[in-house]
């Protein structure tokens, strides 16, 4: 179990951005979304640089670097290395971002960094700006997730730049499909990943963050079986630590979310895990998603909250219209 979260931890004062291999050759047909990528920064590059924060609230397009980021970094180019299409082992991604490098100007030692890079498209600036800010904020309370570095605001495609986690997989290609094949190890390997779910919505929880769209393929895990969240376009935020009535706001949207993820009923994950008579899958929530989520909960929020759990747990049930 965790210990209790504690005070907001202060920004980084700063960063260096890992470099790769210096890339030889582009690839002359890069995917869709870089091309698109490459004309908005090509648009918006010669604007004056502009820093991105939690007050920000930009009006106008251009490029916005993250502050943490902007202090030191430029954004030169965008591009795909030739023969590479997808630079992490993550597979396919239910979000339309696609992987690539970027190379950026350090105004401290004035040389060119090429990076790996995941570049997510959005029909305009606004939510491309949200999501950055809402990322930026999930890191400032203490959650391990995407690290965005800019954002190209260019009209109705705008662009959201973020480090490339190389040490993770999105928990939507783990084996659901040998769920229930009986090959050793598998299926207890994907129970410790759905308690792994309920302990990281907790900690969400914990802290006052609202994920909002808490379906599996919004969460991805570590080798050492981490699970970590992601996709923060539509999240949203209380008092850290909430109080009760926001606690109980949050937790019953976040947990429907989740229900609905395990038991089929988004068409793009694709997998019934917990499947049978409504009561039998309630059952198999509350062991491996639910039980775990509420023992974290109080052991870093205490007593008090015992009963808006228990709350939370008879409003669950209602809601999912389970007897």
């Amino acid at each position: 179990m965790t210990e209790n979260p504690g005070p907001i931890p202060a920004q980084r004062a700063s960063v260096i951005l890992p470099e790769v291999r210096r890339v030889r050759f582009w690839e002359k047909s890069p995917s869709r979304i870089v091309i698109d990528a490459v004309a908005a920064f090509n648009k918006q590059q010669n604007k004056p640089p502009r820093l991105l924060g939690l007050k920000t609230n930009p009006e106008s397009e251009g490029i916005y670097m993250v502050d943490k980021w902007g202090s030191r970094y430029t954004l030169s180019h965008i591009g795909q290395p030739r023969g590479i299409k997808d630079l992490t082992p993550r597979g396919g991604s239910a979000h339309q971002v696609t992987f690539c490098t970027a190379t950026f100007r350090d105004s401290i030692t004035e040389s060119l960094i090429t990076t790996n890079i995941a570049l997510k498209p959005f029909n305009n600036r606004h939510n491309a700006i949200r999501e950055a800010k809402s990322t930026i904020e999930v890191l400032g309370r203490g959650i391990k997730t995407v690290d965005p570095i800019c954002v190209i605001a260019d009209g109705a495609r705008s662009f959201l730049i973020s480090s490339v986690r190389r040490d993770v997989i999105s928990i939507d290609q783990d084996r659901w499909d040998q769920f229930n094949s009986g090959i050793p190890g598998v299926k207890e390997h994907l129970l410790s990943v759905l308690e792994g779910v309920g302990l990281t919505l907790a900690d969400l929880h914990i802290r006052g963050i609202n994920h909002s769209d808490a379906q599996l393929k919004n969460f991805w895990q570590k080798p050492d079986g981490t699970v970590e969240p992601f996709d923060w376009e539509a999240a949203k935020f209380v008092t850290n630590p909430p109080t009760l009535d926001e606690f109980s706001r949050i937790a019953l949207d976040d947990l429907r979310n989740i229900f609905n993820s395990v038991t089929g009923q988004y068409e793009d994950f694709g997998f019934v895990i917990f499947s049978g008579p409504p009561s039998y899958r309630w059952n198999r929530f509350n062991d491996h998603i639910f039980t775990p989520y509420s023992n974290r909960l109080l052991v870093n929020l205490g007593e008090s909250y015992l009963e808006a759990i228990i709350e939370i747990e008879s409003k669950l049930r209602e809601s999912l219209n389970i007897t």
